[in-house]
């Protein structure tokens, strides 16, 4: 059961940034998207940075947090980029 839970906060952590970033980049809102992929970008470097234990976060919950929540969410935006910029060309040239 715990694996299921962690499969599916994966899952639904990928599939928002996802949604969100494929519909701006798709309505042509591309220095918002760029925002939000920077700032889970940001976010996941300052966790694996941090991690070491320098910066003063637990290590264990840095990687945790990071691989759990960032790492999905930043593919998922990254998935959604490609997808809106697709679509948006697909748009642009009039295909059915």
């Amino acid at each position: 059961m715990g694996g299921f839970v962690v499969f599916a906060v994966m899952v639904i952590g990928a599939f928002i940034p996802f949604g969100i970033v494929g519909y701006l980049v798709r309505a042509g809102k591309n220095g918002l998207a760029l925002t939000i992929v920077s700032a889970i970008g940001g976010m996941l470097v300052i966790l694996v940075w941090g991690a070491d234990g320098r910066l003063g976060i637990d290590p264990i919950l840095a990687i945790s947090w990071a691989m759990l929540f960032f790492v999905p969410a930043t593919i998922g935006a990254l998935a959604g980029w490609l997808l809106g910029w697709l679509m948006r060309r697909k748009d642009d040239r009039g295909m059915p």
